[in-house]
């Protein structure tokens, strides 16, 4: 398992802490939506000039509702097979939305925890990313191996809604720059609301 699987799954453990003990409903089928709500591998090839050959081949989608009332909306790709190393990529997103704003920030906390834990197992760094504001409560920064940048992580929180990023083997150094590649997908987060409630 490389570093990049190791540290996105240390992200997702420390997360599903907050939900621990809470059973499980049938999931919801994922929607073109759910697919919108983050930025793919084929976007960021694009963005950065990457060559990746059929990305959706390494890309998961989940989505989940608890028995407490959270939704939760997964998007994993991991490119780190890639022949040439310059164009791997390891990309993460999450959404989830709490049935409390107390939820909501257990869901950051968990998260930030993850990222602890993440960067303690694969001797990363963090470095914040001052500029950055979005929703109610938002954190940017750069992950850093071994003297180099390597990576993002971005954490929103708007309320109940909870939404966090992370990317590997590309890196954005500064907020301006964050904000003009990531807006479209922060709008739609913005836009988006429980399927469940939409039918009400």
């Amino acid at each position: 398992m490389n570093v990049r699987t190791r540290f996105g799954m240390a992200v997702l453990l420390a997360a599903a802490v907050a939900g621990a003990g809470c059973p499980r409903r049938a999931p919801p089928q994922v929607t073109d939506a759910e697919r919108a709500l983050f930025p793919r591998a084929a976007d960021l090839a694009q963005a950065f000039d990457l060559r990746i050959a059929a990305p959706e081949s390494n890309e998961t989608f989940t989505i989940d509702r608890s028995w407490d009332g959270s939704f939760d909306v997964d998007y994993e790709y991991d490119g780190s097979d890639a022949v040439e190393s310059n164009d791997a990529l390891y990309v993460q997103g999450s959404l989830s939305i709490q049935p409390s704003l107390r939820d909501a920030r257990m869901v950051q906390g968990a998260v930030k925890l993850g990222l602890g834990i993440g960067n303690r197992l694969n001797d990363l760094k963090t470095r914040a990313v001052p500029g950055f504001s979005f929703g109610e409560a938002s954190e940017l920064g750069v992950i850093v191996s071994g003297g180099v940048d390597v990576g993002n992580f971005m954490i929103v929180r708007d309320g109940r809604r909870v939404y966090t990023l992370i990317l590997s083997g590309v890196c954005v150094t500064n907020a301006a720059d964050w904000n003009g590649l990531m807006r479209p997908w922060l709008d739609r987060f913005a836009a988006y609301r429980d399927p469940a409630a939409r039918t009400k």
